[in-house]
């Protein structure tokens, strides 16, 4: 013990630095574990928000996708009945999603996800899209029955969506000899609701082949086919989503004044749809929208 404090007393000045940088990095690690701890809580949080389905950064719902939306609409009661769907349902609501459902002339279409539908209204600049959340809350099928050669099978469902609980009618009709069917749905939840309802439709596979170009026209529109086909399949898989095929008019119309050149095509599906594709010269972009007045 003497030794030591004849140490301690002969090299206090050492000392003293020496206890100086202890107590430096002695806090400096405190305030680094109360930083490292501060970042976990708040990240704890966030995880927790968002969990609860809110924005962590306060911007609202600025982020989330349109479905994510839909749902929010839903109670927890609702979303927990998507997990208890049996074989049945399962197979019901594959029916609706593998498809695409056309009304007046491909006017309106659904389209389905396992937990939204689209509701489409064909407008001049494209469709107008309306996304609800659905539950399938019930679903009863009835035995076939067998007249004229055509067998009928019916299914209802009742759906329960942001909107009220809706019944949805599926009618599948098969023809005895031919093996060929036809499905429709109808319900008051969709914006078409009438007897004959929405048509079953087999999507396209995103392809759109553009058919009856000749040179003339591919040099009004700038040389660049590859660019039109590409504006023209944007379109229709969003707003024409059962076309195949886009023919050519055959005729164009130049406005020297706005720099644009106008012209139009025909479309192959149920509805013989028709489009409008207008360039710009100056910034050789092609603006495509649904054909209506003298040039349909």
């Amino acid at each position: 013990m003497e030794l030591l404090k004849l140490i301690l007393k002969e090299h206090r000045g050492l000392v003293v630095a020496a206890l100086a940088v202890l107590a430096m990095v002695a806090v400096l690690s405190m305030a680094r574990c109360a930083m490292v701890q501060g970042e976990r809580t708040m990240e704890a949080q966030k995880d927790e928000v968002a969990e609860q389905g809110e924005d962590p950064v306060g911007d609202g719902d600025a982020e989330l996708s349109e479905t994510d939306k839909a749902l929010a609409k839903l109670t927890d009661d609702q979303r927990a009945k998507m997990d208890e769907y049996d074989s049945q349902t399962t197979e019901f609501i594959a029916e609706l999603t593998s498809n695409v459902w056309t009304a007046r002339n491909d006017s309106y279409f659904l389209t389905f996800t396992g937990v939204t539908f689209t509701d489409h209204a064909k407008g001049e600049d494209g469709t107008e899209v309306t996304i609800h959340p659905y539950v399938v809350s019930d679903l009863i099928t009835h035995a076939p029955t067998t007249a004229d050669g055509k067998s009928t099978e019916i299914a209802e469902a009742v759906i329960e969506t942001d909107e009220g609980s809706f019944v949805l009618k599926h009618t599948l009709v098969t023809d005895t000899e031919t093996g060929k069917s036809t499905a429709k749905i109808s319900s008051s939840a969709f914006t078409v609701f009438e007897a004959d309802g929405y048509t079953r439709t087999a999507a396209s596979d995103g392809s759109l082949e553009v058919k009856g170009l000749n040179g003339g026209i591919k040099s009004m529109l700038g040389g660049d086919e590859d660019e039109l086909g590409d504006a023209l399949r944007d379109f229709c898989s969003l707003n024409v989503p059962t076309a195949t095929e886009a023919k050519w008019r055959g005729i164009a119309e130049r406005d020297w004044n706005e720099g644009t050149v106008t012209t139009w095509f025909d479309l192959n599906n149920s509805g013989k749809s028709s489009v409008s594709v207008t360039y710009g010269t100056e910034d050789g972009k092609f603006t495509v929208k649904n054909s209506y007045g003298s040039q349909q």
